[in-house]
């Protein structure tokens, strides 16, 4: 899946992502936090460079965890004997095809 998707953020059309509109339908329609922004923000600037680098990924989305759960975060150390398994994003699947629809909705609007 990783391969898969790397393949598309490379062919990706930079030249028609606003970045700046992204931010301004996240900001009328939601409220985002200030560090998730900067996620966010760090995570497409690298994509965008083609900066692939699972460790720089991965050092942002342990960043993004412990800043959204704190004490609470899945990926935190002492929490290795409760989360065995997987932990990861496929069980969120549904978010992700309801967010692809709308962007694709918004983007044929533009």
């Amino acid at each position: 899946l990783w391969k898969v998707w790397v393949a598309e953020m490379k062919s990706f059309d930079w030249q028609r992502f606003d970045h700046t509109l992204m931010w301004v339908l996240t900001r009328e329609h939601s409220k985002v936090k200030r560090h998730t922004e900067v996620f966010i923000n760090k995570w497409i600037d690298l994509i965008q460079n083609k900066d692939f680098n699972t460790l720089k990924l991965d050092g942002l989305v342990l960043k993004q965890e412990s800043d959204n759960k704190m004490s609470r975060s899945k990926l935190k150390a002492e929490h290795d004997d409760y989360y065995k398994g997987w932990v990861g994003i496929s069980n969120m699947d549904f978010r992700y095809r309801n967010a692809k629809v709308i962007i694709k909705d918004i983007a044929n609007k533009i």
